[in-house]
């Protein structure tokens, strides 16, 4: 079972290698993915999903991609969900 602050750090760790001059302060378990994905370019965000799906081994909600920026999900939030699939599985 996946626990939640490895995963957590985890997400983290792809967000930086996709936006490294981002303040990494800034991202937290609080960090709405929206404020996030709006520092990404195109290519970014592209990757950023598809690398996040294959280091969990799952594969995110289209309507959760779709809306990322309309959305008020935080990384813990992204933590949760990952996790409940991990343990489903």
């Amino acid at each position: 079972m996946l626990r939640k602050q490895p995963c957590l750090e985890r997400i983290q760790n792809l967000i930086h290698q996709k936006i490294p001059d981002y303040d990494k302060q800034r991202i937290n378990a609080n960090s709405l993915l929206k404020e996030i994905w709006i520092q990404m370019s195109s290519m970014q965000m592209i990757t950023f999903v598809v690398e996040l799906e294959a280091e969990f081994g799952l594969e995110l909600p289209d309507e959760l991609v779709g809306n990322m920026t309309g959305s008020h999900l935080t990384l813990s939030d992204l933590a949760d969900l990952i996790k409940s699939h991990q343990e489903c599985l």
